[in-house]
């Protein structure tokens, strides 16, 4: 909510209540003003440790909210960075983001890595939080590399490589396999992973450099592809300034799988492939786009919401 009220103070208590269409109360809560204008939360854990022997040391970093167990209030999913990150457009060698999942008390509910091949910079791991499947129960989908563990302390299952070192000389991965997965909101298990849209080589004639610095640069949201009566579904770009290709995932609580992938290969040069196998050319295409972010709405009255990268926009 956003209400102002001038003559509230500390000990004011303030009720919410949601009606039916009937005028009856279908929901309720109550809670007091802070005491200030910062909450501050002791982590139960404190921060990871550098398990790979890179020296780093690590702090708190992005963070997305979402209901993992189901208990009707959000958790924080909380982005450790490492002391070693570094800008896209530099190189050298990393430590693994970590990623916790807490409660609102601090409780930790369990942690994971995106895996030690996976360059650190604030340009590479944008993670989404929500309940994609409509269980109840809220899911984390990220990108993964050879060697992530998820909050159960397990490799990933379609990992036949987790201890391989895949880092060139930059410090950035160039083979072996990239993923997206999907991890259980309650434990941070892995609950299935797939091959990630585009890989570096796949796409490595349209990034526009040899340096991994285009290619390394990442953006995630959430869109309601459906309407707002569906399941909502992840939204992955690799690449800006040049090349840039978007995939859009749906997780249906057994599933994974890529719903389409739109590739920009030059501004009236793309394609859009499909689930199902088609194919379809494209004359106009998001590509060229300097845009370090993306938005989801619905931008053209059909309750469906579009993608929107820069001065682009996908349907």
């Amino acid at each position: 909510t956003n209400f102002m009220d001038a003559s509230g103070g500390t000990s004011t208590c303030y009720r919410l209540e949601v009606y039916d269409g009937n005028g009856e109360i279908v929901e309720r809560d109550t809670c007091k003003a802070w005491s200030s204008q910062v909450n501050y939360i002791d982590l139960e854990g404190g921060a990871p440790t550098d398990i790979w022997g890179r020296g780093a040391t690590y702090t708190p970093n992005d963070a997305s909210i979402c209901d993992m167990d189901g208990d009707g209030e959000y958790e924080f999913i909380l982005k450790w960075s490492p002391s070693n990150e570094k800008d896209a457009a530099s190189t050298g060698v990393t430590s693994p983001e970590y990623y916790g999942c807490y409660k609102m008390n601090g409780t930790r509910l369990w942690m994971l890595t995106g895996g030690p091949n996976m360059f650190s910079s604030a340009h590479t791991s944008p993670f989404v939080a929500w309940d994609f499947d409509g269980d109840g129960f809220g899911e984390l989908m990220l990108k993964t590399g050879h060697g992530a563990i998820d909050g159960e302390g397990n490799y990933l299952s379609i990992d036949r490589n987790p201890t391989g070192n895949f880092l060139n000389s930059r410090g950035k991965q160039e083979s072996g396999e990239e993923w997206i997965t999907v991890f259980d909101g309650r434990t941070g298990a892995e609950l299935k992973t797939i091959n990630y849209h585009t890989n570096y080589a796949a796409g490595a004639s349209y990034w526009g450099d040899s340096k991994q610095n285009r290619s390394e640069r990442y953006l995630a949201h959430i869109a309601w592809l459906d309407g707002a009566d569906g399941n909502p579904s992840g939204i992955f770009v690799r690449g800006y300034y040049n090349g840039s290709f978007v995939g859009a995932y749906d997780w249906d609580g057994v599933s994974l799988r890529l719903r389409w992938l739109h590739r920009g290969l030059a501004a009236n040069n793309g394609e859009v492939k499909y689930a199902n196998g088609t194919v379809k050319s494209l004359s106009k295409t998001v590509y060229g786009e300097g845009c370090h972010w993306l938005s989801c709405s619905a931008v053209d009255s059909d309750g469906k919401q579009e993608i929107t990268i820069g001065s682009g926009a996908l349907k």
